[in-house]
């Protein structure tokens, strides 16, 4: 019994048999290509299955087109391979540079029921059409990532990145996604708007994500910077400090989740791959040594009763609450901080 995937990707390909003219020349090669590539396994990289498997040729025809495509059909038996007449790019039909009577001369040739010049002149088509799709294809970034999977293209997107080293995109969750995020981190200065745009597509929280800036927060003060009459820092008004402390507001900040539901707070704890993943896009995007903290926002109503051994709302100050049964506020918050 054959796969659904299989099942749908023959539906494509026969719709692109029975409806050719509907289709675009960029899409059908694309759809094309990927049904080979899905049928073939061999040394032939997907580049080269156009040049392989696809024939494509002009219309032979002086009649003004309506579209790129006219026809798409299987060559003889061969399951994989197919031929695809366009509306463009020929050196005979209307869009030849050539003199009509050149297109004249084939019409008449193929109403004999001949074809050898035009057999002869397709061998230059055969290769121009590939080269076409190949020249649309070069800088059309998603291609070449998602359908082609050029490892080149792949590579230098990383080192833009600053990913080059192939040993630490493997410690890295889903990476493939960071390239959405190449002009983001080319970005200097780095910006609260920046990551919480990251965040925001990243985990598919969009209106959610909002990042509060110059947290206050208490810093040690280093040993040698302590206060020491005659000493050191012993100036009033200029650099005394009593006490061991001093209070902070540029080095921390919070990312906050609001209207967040019971499963985005438990994909989030602490000890969930999502929470790890924000740390690792954290201390991707953000080039500063800097504190923050995940505050996420619920309605009292998505909250339930701590119970032990409910293993789902029983992590004492992560996802419990001292609330009664007769009055739950109709906002709670909690707060996780960075390791």
């Amino acid at each position: 019994m054959a796969a659904k995937d299989r099942e749908q990707t023959s539906e494509i390909i026969s719709r692109l048999i029975a409806k050719s003219p509907s289709f675009s020349f960029v899409q059908a090669s694309r759809l094309l290509l990927h049904q080979i590539s899905l049928n073939r396994e061999n040394d032939i990289s997907k580049k080269e299955f156009l040049e392989t498997y696809i024939r494509i040729r002009p219309e032979l025809s002086l009649r003004f087109p309506g579209t790129d495509i006219t026809l798409i059909e299987k060559i003889g038996d061969e399951p994989l391979k197919y031929l695809v007449t366009a509306t463009f790019l020929g050196l005979y039909g209307s869009s030849s540079p050539l003199p009509t009577f050149y297109t004249e001369d084939l019409i008449e040739e193929f109403n004999n029921e001949k074809s050898i010049k035009r057999d002869f002149i397709d061998i230059i088509h055969y290769s121009i059409y590939p080269l076409f799709f190949k020249i649309w294809s070069k800088f059309r970034l998603f291609y070449k990532i998602c359908e082609e999977k050029d490892e080149n293209i792949i590579n230098k997107l990383y080192c833009f990145l600053g990913l080059e080293n192939k040993q630490q995109r493997q410690q890295i969750y889903n990476i493939e996604k960071y390239f959405r995020y190449t002009g983001l981190t080319l970005q200097f200065p780095r910006s609260a708007e920046g990551l919480e745009a990251m965040i925001s597509d990243g985990f598919n929280l969009k209106g959610q994500i909002n990042i509060i800036q110059c947290v206050k927060r208490k810093v040690n003060i280093p040993l040698d910077q302590h206060s020491f009459i005659g000493v050191s820092s012993c100036t009033l008004g200029e650099d005394l400090v009593i006490g061991r402390q001093v209070e902070d507001i540029s080095g921390k900040f919070q990312i906050c989740i609001s209207n967040a539901d019971a499963d985005i707070l438990h994909s989030f704890l602490p000890d969930r791959e999502f929470f790890m993943e924000l740390e690792q896009m954290v201390d991707f995007y953000v080039n500063q040594p800097l504190d923050w903290e995940l505050v996420l926002e619920l309605e009292g109503k998505n909250i339930e009763t701590a119970q032990p051994g409910n293993k789902r709302w029983s992590n004492l100050g992560w996802n419990t609450w001292l609330v009664s049964e007769n009055y739950i506020p109709d906002k709670v918050e909690t707060e996780f901080s960075a390791m």
